[in-house]
């Protein structure tokens, strides 16, 4: 029963991006806000990701746990925050990777309706 949910749930999701794509490739308008949807997210996962740094850097300068070039690999640092850092902090990695993930998504969707659009003659 499981499996058939996921089948069930994969074949939705390629029908809802194939959708996406088809709208966004004929109705400019649509076009606009998702352009605007990837623009408010990649920035607002940018200040997420700043946030997060800025915090992981001085959780771990308050214990006394920051080691050289620690930001070239933050999330291996994780482990050595306190317990309330790391509530205070990871959230905010959290969001900025979401976000990014998220962004990322949406300029793939945009460029293939783009693409798309562009073959089509819109």
């Amino acid at each position: 029963m499981r499996e058939l949910v996921w089948v069930l749930g994969l074949i939705g999701l390629l029908w809802g991006v194939g959708a996406a794509v088809q709208l966004l490739a004929t109705d400019t308008s649509a076009l606009r806000i998702a352009w605007l949807s990837l623009v408010g997210l990649g920035a607002g996962s940018v200040v997420a990701e700043i946030v997060y740094f800025t915090l992981l850097g001085v959780g771990l300068g308050r214990a006394g746990e920051r080691p050289p070039r620690w930001y070239a690999r933050s999330f291996e640092h994780h482990d050595r925050l306190s317990p309330g850092w790391k509530r205070v902090a990871l959230p905010f990695f959290w969001l900025g990777f979401v976000g990014l993930l998220g962004a990322l998504a949406l300029a793939i969707l945009i460029g293939v309706a783009a693409f798309l659009g562009l073959r089509a003659g819109v």
